[in-house]
């Protein structure tokens, strides 16, 4: 097989498993305390607690958790970028779309899933909520 065929193949499988995702990384700000109770503090908020419930069309749903004996913060911010109608958001989507910048952005970061119309952000920062 040629280089050239390999190469296409290859980008057409990564571009498929990206399903319309746009991700950003901060670069600047603070890192993560600590990935393992940023990871159980979204896997909270999907499947028990505030994002579990109904999206209104474009509502916005944000929650914040201590960290570091309370010196740091989670940021966490899940909207509904459909603007006509309401949905409940999947758990298991809302996790991965948390964990996204919790794994993949040292310092968080937001990304906007265009075939569902979902915005997720994850963010360490400074202070107690």
């Amino acid at each position: 097989m040629k280089t050239s065929t390999v190469l296409i193949a290859v980008a057409g499988v990564v571009l498929s498993n990206l399903q319309g995702a746009a991700a950003g990384c901060y670069t600047s700000g603070d890192t993560w305390h600590s990935v393992f109770d940023a990871r159980a503090t979204a896997l909270d908020y999907c499947r028990g607690g505030l994002f579990k419930d109904y999206f209104s069309p474009g509502q916005t749903k944000s929650a914040c958790r201590n960290t570091g004996g309370g010196r740091l913060r989670m940021d966490f911010q899940v909207q509904n970028l459909n603007t006509k109608n309401g949905f409940y958001l999947n758990p298991q989507d809302c996790y991965q779309g948390l964990l996204n910048e919790i794994e993949g952005c040292s310092m968080g970061g937001e990304s906007v899933n265009s075939a569902s119309l979902w915005r997720f952000r994850s963010d360490p920062n400074s202070g107690g909520c």
